[in-house]
């Protein structure tokens, strides 16, 4: 990927992007004097105090930088000054003293510190040129308010129309959501209500019953193990003995009854069939 000035100079705003920075900064009227020039980029930190600056001349081409002799006029309008090159353009040995290099990825989406500048104090007259040069070039002063004209008029009222419409829908929005919340939060009070309603009931059950609720589960423990006990005791295991031998001899006696039961019903039922053959057969005669 062969590196332009167009990539280093992203590499730069992103370096600067709570500064205030620009590309392209005249020195100076440069149609009619001499020994002003061009900053390939130009950055001030925001503060009342001590508001440095830094200026960048940017080369990707080794020839560029060896033929360059024009740096040293962007010296009184920078803090600190900085060669910006891509990789293999220079080394830190060849940078004047006084200046910084910053040196680029291969991508150049970085920007690496090889050598720092020395900081120098700029003169108010110098620094002044620089700002007539962005208060007359660079920055457009607009008054949003101000409905000089039709179209800013229209954009700012259809920007106010917008804004109002989006607060409409999200306070609805957000309206809906509290109320669901407020449905929810309701619903799960009653439900906390009814189960305290019916532990409250629970718990007054167990008290007139003589059991504290605290002790309940230990107490129910202890009545499960009894049972438990019981049901191994000698004595009930006799007791089932002898229920289960009481249930075989109802058994069998009622084999013994539905037996005569049903030889009774065969013995009645060949009598009566012998009985209506001999009426037959004297009606017959």
């Amino acid at each position: 990927m062969r590196l332009t000035a167009e990539h280093l100079v992203e590499a730069l705003k992103l370096r600067h992007m709570n500064d205030f920075a620009l590309d392209q900064v005249k020195t100076g009227p440069t149609w009619y004097s001499t020994g002003t020039g061009i900053l390939d980029f130009w950055a001030m930190k925001k503060s009342w105090t001590d508001p440095q600056t830094v200026g960048y001349e940017i080369k990707v081409d080794r020839s560029d930088f060896l033929a360059d002799q024009k740096w040293m006029n962007y010296l009184p309008f920078c803090s600190y000054f900085y060669f910006v090159c891509a990789p293999g353009v220079c080394d830190k040995s060849e940078i004047p003293e006084q200046c910084g290099l910053l040196v680029s990825s291969q991508t150049g989406s970085r920007l690496y510190q090889k050598k720092k500048a020395h900081y120098r104090k700029i003169e108010a007259e110098d620094l002044e040129m620089v700002f007539r040069y962005i208060l007359m070039s660079r920055v457009r002063v607009r008054d949003e308010y101000a409905f000089d004209r039709g179209g800013d008029a229209k954009a700012f009222l259809e920007a106010k129309t917008e804004r109002k419409a989006m607060g409409t829908r999200v306070s609805r929005k957000i309206g809906a959501l509290v109320e669901q919340r407020v449905a929810d939060i309701e619903e799960e009070s009653r439900r906390i209500k009814a189960e305290n309603e019916d532990l409250t009931k629970f718990k007054e059950a167990l008290d007139s019953l003589g059991i504290p609720l605290g002790s309940f589960r230990w107490q129910a423990e202890q009545r499960v193990k009894r049972v438990l006990n019981f049901f191994e005791d000698h004595e009930f295991q006799q007791v089932v003995r002898r229920i289960k031998k009481a249930r075989d001899e109802t058994r069998g006696a009622a084999e013994v009854v539905d037996a005569l039961v049903e030889r009774y019903s065969q013995e009645h039922g060949n009598a009566s069939e012998g009985s209506s053959s001999r009426t037959s057969s004297q009606h017959s005669e």
